[in-house]
């Protein structure tokens, strides 16, 4: 189930977060909302707190991987330039 979620669900979720990247809490809130509910759905995992679910499913937050896309983003555009115009 988590592989399924991860293939079809997690890639619309992590669209363009380089481009558009969300700042407001409530933004912020409703997209990690969908990862929360999937998580719930698991029965044996029901009871647990959010970030203790994504530690046992191997998960990491949507925005904590918003900010590493940011982060990889910043690398390339400091970075990468230097290499192509001297």
């Amino acid at each position: 189930m988590t592989k399924a979620f991860v293939i079809c669900v997690r890639p619309v979720l992590e669209y363009c977060t380089s481009v558009c990247s969300l700042y407001t809490v409530c933004n912020i809130n409703k997209l990690e909302c969908c990862q929360r509910w999937f998580t719930k759905r698991i029965q044996k995992l029901y009871n647990t707190n959010y970030f203790d679910r994504l530690a046992q499913l191997g998960l990491e937050s949507l925005q904590c991987t918003r900010l590493k896309y940011d982060l990889v983003t910043c690398y390339k555009i400091n970075y990468s330039s230097r290499y192509h115009y001297p």
